[in-house]
């Protein structure tokens, strides 16, 4: 869940579906792939973004 205006997300913020991790050996490149439903202008369109961990980002489990 990114807050507004966090990593590319509009003034409601964005919910996506984690769908892998990225692990890299530089830190700042670490983060998640993640499906999305009408990101960045897509509307009615699944795209697959990366984002990273760190302010305004916020992962919920789903057993």
């Amino acid at each position: 869940m990114l807050q507004a205006y966090t990593q590319g997300a509009g003034a409601y913020g964005h919910v996506g579906v984690v769908e892998s991790g990225v692990s890299a050996t530089s830190a700042n490149a670490n983060g998640v792939n993640v499906s999305n439903m009408n990101w960045n202008g897509g509307w009615n369109q699944v795209s697959y973004w990366k984002f990273h961990p760190g302010a305004g980002v916020t992962f919920v489990w789903h057993p």
